[in-house]
């Protein structure tokens, strides 16, 4: 027979599964592009400090980051509720004007559980995985563009020993996509499918993939961690009598540390590597009797996080975070004002405050100062310019 304590958890369990199915394509459609289609930093706890996640306990963003750092959690449960805020500033500039991309502000719900339980750490979640898109119907251009992609996720975690830690999480993924195309030219391949809904797209698919991470304290005040993550494994995007092949999320790998500098002080860094050659190649859109490739060609990304926290010796309940991502452009050649996966660089803050034992707050903010480039294929003569600021709000309750 169940007590009391174990039917409350089961019952959080089953909330925050029905949550997730309920939430997953709401929430999908909200992502925008930062380090290419994935964000800067998953959870307020790292992306204040520049998105570095591998080697410290985040919450449950774990499970997007390292799922092995939730074994770095005290036992007991932990439920973390995150709404996230993009306002990306997107421009497209012809010889003779400008034009801006009137999808401006995108929200991004999300929600974990976790339980800790000796040597193991388990749970379920859902969270935007990222995406790109721009909005220039309402200045008759003809060009329309929504790529969202969100997650389910089921992590695990085992401390091995008391130094070591591995950990994996499944995910279900899915992607949509919406292209409206409709150029001057009369030769040119025209496109119109999108659903009219501001929570999915019109063609969409499901893939299935892994993460498998690790970490390990080298020294009580050091500890390194790491993780990789395969492809999405989606397949052909179809609806509305349309079909997109050649899409995917790519794998990507981590590695990092944490460095407890002093009591009060942590110092965190990762580097990453988005192996974007690997999926972002030729877009091929069929709609009807009108094809179109879309030649990409993006190159693998680096990126490299750094963040700082300081808790105050004054206020212990108060801890400080700052940060910065370094990113170079995934976009080689025939970039197009519909994709503008363009941002470089992030530079980050927050805070997170413990009311006490149960409850707490977290908080970041993120801008990505603007990147330029030149476009090609059909839009050679033209520029896209990218301009983004970013930030992300989450209350936890652990119990």
């Amino acid at each position: 027979m169940l007590n009391f304590h174990q039917t409350k958890v089961k019952a959080f369990l089953a909330f925050l599964m029905l949550s997730a199915v309920t939430l997953s394509t709401f929430t999908a459609k909200q992502a925008f592009a930062t380090n290419g289609m994935l964000f800067d930093g998953y959870g307020p706890i790292s992306q204040a400090m520049g998105g570095a996640s591998m080697a410290y306990d985040n919450g449950t963003a774990a499970m997007s980051n390292n799922p092995a750092t939730l074994g770095l959690m005290p036992d007991g449960n932990r439920v973390d509720i995150a709404l996230g805020f993009l306002m990306p500033d997107v421009r497209y500039e012809t010889p003779g004007k400008t034009y801006k991309s009137s999808s401006d502000l995108f929200l991004m719900p999300a929600i974990g559980y976790v339980r800790k339980d000796g040597d193991f750490a388990y749970g379920i979640g859902m969270y935007s995985l990222g995406g790109m898109g721009t909005d220039y119907l309402d200045d008759n251009l003809g060009m329309y563009s929504q790529v969202i992609v969100g997650k389910i996720l089921v992590p695990f975690a085992y401390d091995v020993t008391d130094k070591f830690t591995i950990g994996a999480t499944i995910s279900l993924t899915q992607a949509q996509m919406d292209i409206v195309l409709k150029p001057r030219g009369p030769m040119m391949p025209k496109f119109d499918f999108k659903d009219g809904s501001d929570f999915s797209g019109a063609t969409s698919d499901y893939g299935v993939s892994g993460k498998l991470g690790f970490t390990y304290k080298l020294h009580d005040r050091f500890t390194i961690g790491g993780a990789y993550h395969n492809k999405g494994g989606i397949g052909d995007l179809t609806g509305k009598g349309a079909r997109v092949e050649g899409f995917d999320m790519p794998a990507t790998a981590n590695i990092g540390f944490a460095a407890n500098i002093t009591d009060d002080l942590m110092f965190t860094a990762d580097y990453q590597k988005i192996f974007w050659s690997e999926v972002m190649q030729t877009i091929t859109i069929t709609q009807g009797n009108q094809k179109a490739e879309l030649r990409q060609d993006w190159r693998d990304q680096n990126v490299v996080s750094m963040g700082l926290a300081y808790t105050l010796p004054s206020l212990p309940e108060l801890t400080l975070r700052a940060g910065v991502n370094l990113g170079d452009n995934p976009v080689n050649k025939n970039a197009t004002p519909m994709f503008p996966a363009i941002i470089e660089n992030h530079y980050t803050a927050g805070f997170g405050y413990k009311f006490n034992e149960t409850h707490s707050v977290n908080a970041s903010f993120s801008y990505a100062p603007k990147v330029r480039v030149n476009n090609d294929g059909m839009f050679r003569g033209t520029s896209t310019t990218h301009e983004q600021t970013s930030s992300q709000i989450m209350y936890s309750i652990n119990f």
